[in-house]
């Protein structure tokens, strides 16, 4: 574990594990859609949590980390889903019979009128 880092004001320790986590989370139940580099939907994935970060996708795709996905995201505030381009930063495989596996993504290119609507989104 390293130094701890300053001037993170979303910054919550997970005493689990001794993680730490950079944006509070919410849990969602909604759609994400992966989209093509000219913004047509490929694929529904289940979002089990969402922060101003990055979210939880529910899906055994064969995805590495370090894959670039493009995000269509709905906001219950918002006529139009947001898209935002992320990276697949973790795989998590479930043991459980029947339990479907997760990917973990972090967004990049955030500008702040989207950093905004997920902030509250997250909040409420």
């Amino acid at each position: 574990m390293g130094r701890p880092r300053k001037n993170l004001p979303h910054l919550e320790q997970l005493a689990a594990n001794g993680r730490q986590r950079l944006f509070t989370r919410k849990s969602v139940a909604t759609e994400v859609w992966l989209e093509d580099e000219l913004g047509e939907p490929l694929l529904a994935l289940p979002a089990e949590d969402i922060s101003v970060g990055g979210l939880l996708l529910r899906a055994a795709l064969p995805l590495r980390v370090g894959a670039r996905l493009f995000l269509s995201i709905p906001l219950p505030s918002q006529s139009l889903p947001i898209r935002l381009v992320g990276e697949v930063v973790r795989r998590v495989v479930v043991k459980e019979k029947g339990a479907v596996p997760a990917i973990g993504v972090r967004f990049i290119e955030v500008d702040p009128t989207q950093r905004a609507a997920l902030q509250r989104w997250v909040s409420c």
